[in-house]
C-alpha cells in the first residue's frame, strides 16, 4: 500500500470559534502530530471550544504566483491523463 501524503507542511488547521461577542479564527492545538478535537490556542493557551467550525488555510494562497503554478501543474497533469490515447 502506497505511503499517505503529508499535507502539514503546506495547510494549517484553524477554528472560528466564540470568544465573548467576537467569532475570530484560532490554530487548532496538535498532540503528537495529530490535531486535539476541539482544543485551539487562545492567546497561548489550549482552551476546549466544542462550539465553531473548522477551516483549512492553505499556506500557498499567501502567495498568488505559486497558488497560480501549483494549479497550472495540476491542470497540465490532469489534462494528460484524460486526454491521454
Amino acid at each position: 500500500m502506497g505511503r499517505t501524503r503529508q499535507y502539514a507542511g503546506r495547510v494549517n488547521v484553524i477554528k472560528r470559534i466564540k470568544v465573548g461577542d467576537r467569532w475570530p479564527f484560532a490554530p487548532v492545538v496538535e498532540k503528537n502530530g495529530k490535531l486535539v478535537r476541539d482544543h485551539v490556542r487562545v492567546s497561548g493557551r489550549d482552551e476546549h471550544h466544542p462550539e465553531g467550525r473548522y477551516y483549512l488555510d492553505w499556506d500557498t494562497l499567501n502567495d498568488p504566483e505559486a497558488f497560480v503554478g501549483q494549479l497550472s501543474q495540476n491542470l497540465s497533469i490532469t489534462q494528460k491523463t484524460c486526454c491521454a490515447n
